[in-house]
């Protein structure tokens, strides 16, 4: 792990002060952070690490390398706070379900495990599809926690106890935590704490929406912030919006937890008949009740009865539809409690939340004034948000600050870059050049090069904020075909994301409300200007654009590069995708960028001021 930069040694603090936390989320895509007199230091997902898309269980390279980039021992930590209290049953956790499951797998669990329950009545299901898991060889995978007594079948209650046992063991273990800093939150306190306290949102009242597909025992709620204090109005488990999407996923073929994204990108190609023809069958599911959205028409599974009504509808449509039904009862749900509480500033965070198509659609509603959305609002943020929970909960909820700067991970030195490649001993047609500048690369970016960059820490989420991205020139049709069929290998229909200098945003987007987007959380329409010089980092359907809006005082490198690239061309945006292979997580080091070039057709990388080129011919 050499050759890494950014560390950052605490203040002190009077002794008993929450000052130095560690939050651990140890489900889906598990994640580690450290705040330090109330700042995320450092927050990194296991699967960057790990090299294994959203990996599960304790986040043991991320926390230890969290510490490292804070300056902190574990005997520092006044508290590790984990976000969640309960997964449900504990074998899910054992053979990573999220992690490992491909869709034939999640097909087989519907059809093992929820019809026999809730469509035939069988007492014994559960027992009898967790005695069939057993049989897997994942359930044997080595991981931190120690998962082999569990029984076939527990209740929620014995869950919560044994995950309580487990943790505390493999701290006091392995870190040499003792249990009495220890804390175990619940999972849309911490969603909801991320929401507020990461925002530059402070004073005026604020509604706090959270959604996903659940946790704790639900899977919506309603808070109100006021004065840095939080109050929980209301919450439910019936606001099915998430569980919906999910399952929906799963039937047109894609796999749950991953490739939501992918139906909302292939929404927009729907014409309208097959929308209505859709759409029927979403139309009377949901109504706003108390202040929640809950069932109007509940279906006995969010599997099957779908399946057979989506039965003669086409692929787009279904797409299309699903959106469409997030959109307006999401919507109306937020309407509805901005009218019913007089607060007019929301925020918004869990799973649902990086749905950009339904963010767009509440920053347009009339009563909402100021919205934000942070960063990666999925379970991988309610490890920061445990750290906000904490440091609001210990009496000085001032000390938190905003999270605009994710660039939370790792950075790496010259001499770690050269190490990589020296260990790659690469064999072909490639150039390495060094101390290349930023308009060395926009000049590259500006004749149709396509580069991956690692430069600077690394980002916090699933969005790639520009310092581990693939970059192009977003005015180029053709790039999208070359990046889709030759280095992303993914779907045709999905679109990339421009990254706009601040300074010409209002020349692309439609934002008449300048809401921030520094985080590629929200959707917005573009301007004529905007469809000429972003045709490639647009949805080509709708027009739309993903936009990460780039400031100079969050990220002033990566802005200077586009500003480099606007003296050349005109244009004061790049297209930004993810850099890595479709499949693998977001690259961390310089051995996964190195290895994502190798595996592509990756005209270059640059490296912070090394720059690796394929020679064409």
């Amino acid at each position: 792990m050499g050759g890494r930069t950014g560390n950052n040694r605490p203040a002190s603090a009077e002794k008993g002060d929450p000052v130095r936390i560690l939050g651990i989320h140890d489900g889906h895509n598990a994640t580690a952070a450290l705040m330090v007199d109330g700042a995320i230091v450092a927050a990194i997902s296991e699967e960057r690490l790990a090299h294994r898309k959203n990996e599960m269980g304790f986040p043991a390279l991320a926390a230890k390398e969290c510490l490292r980039l804070g300056g902190v021992t574990p005997d520092d930590l006044d508290v590790v706070a984990f976000s969640t209290r309960s997964y449900g049953n504990l074998n899910l956790l054992k053979i990573k379900r999220e992690c490992t499951f491909t869709v034939r797998d999640w097909l087989d669990e519907q059809e093992r495990r929820w019809k026999p329950k809730f469509l035939e009545g069988r007492e014994d299901a559960e027992e009898d599809y967790y005695q069939w898991l057993a049989q897997d060889p994942r359930c044997r995978q080595p991981q931190a926690y120690d998962l082999n007594d569990i029984p076939l079948v527990q209740s929620a209650e014995q869950s919560e106890r044994m995950l309580d046992r487990v943790r505390k063991r493999y701290l006091a273990t392995e870190l040499g935590v003792p249990e009495h800093k220890v804390a175990v939150l619940d999972h849309h306190t911490c969603h909801r704490h991320y929401a507020y306290f990461a925002s530059p949102f402070r004073g005026s009242p604020c509604l706090i929406f959270t959604n996903d597909g659940g946790g704790d025992g639900a899977n919506g709620t309603v808070a109100i912030a006021e004065n840095d204090s939080i109050r929980e109005v209301n919450r439910n488990n019936h606001s099915d919006l998430g569980r919906v999407y999910r399952y929906i996923t799963l039937l047109l073929g894609m796999k749950i937890g991953e490739h939501e994204f992918k139906v909302m990108g292939l929404a927009p190609y729907a014409s309208d008949y097959e929308v209505e023809r859709c759409g029927m069958v979403f139309h009377d599911l949901f109504r706003i009740e108390d202040g929640m959205i809950a069932y109007k028409n509940r279906p006995r599974d969010l599997f099957f009865h779908f399946r057979d009504r989506l039965a003669h509808c086409r692929f787009d449509g279904i797409a299309a539809a699903v959106q469409e039904m997030v959109e307006r009862v999401g919507t109306a749900w937020v309407e509805h409690n901005v009218r019913q509480h007089d607060v007019h500033r929301v925020v918004f965070s869990g799973g649902t939340s990086l749905n950009v198509k339904l963010n767009k659609s509440i920053t347009q509603l009339a009563g909402v004034e100021e919205f934000y959305c942070p960063a990666s609002g999925g379970d991988e943020s309610t490890a920061l948000g445990a750290c906000y929970a904490i440091q609001a909960g210990s009496g000085d909820p001032g000390a938190c600050r905003p999270a605009r700067d994710v660039f939370l991970g790792p950075a790496f030195s010259r001499n770690a870059i050269r190490q990589a490649l020296t260990q790659a001993d690469l064999d072909g047609p490639f150039e390495i050049k060094e101390n290349v500048t930023h308009a060395d690369i926009a000049s590259l970016l500006a004749r149709g090069v396509i580069i991956g960059r690692l430069a600077g820490r690394m980002e916090f989420g699933a969005r790639a904020l520009g310092n581990r991205s693939i970059l192009a020139n977003p005015s180029t049709p053709d790039t999208v075909r070359r990046i889709n069929r030759q280095i992303k290998f993914r779907d045709f229909w999905m679109p990339f994301a421009p990254s706009v200098m601040d300074t010409h945003a209002a020349r692309y987007l439609v934002n008449p409300k300048r809401t921030l987007s520094d985080h590629m959380t929200l959707c917005f329409d573009t301007t004529e200007q905007g469809r000429r010089d972003l045709a490639a980092a647009l949805h080509s359907a709708d027009f739309t654009a993903r936009a990460h809006i780039v400031c100079p005082d969050v990220n002033p490198s990566y802005f200077d590069l586009i500003q480099e690239f606007e003296r050349l061309t005109g244009i004061g945006a790049v297209l930004n995708t993810s850099f890595n292979l479709h499949g693998e997580p977001m690259v961390c080091t310089p051995e996964h960028a190195i290895h994502t070039f190798l595996n592509s057709d990756l005209d270059a990388i640059q490296m912070e001021d090394v720059l690796v080129m394929r020679r064409r011919g």
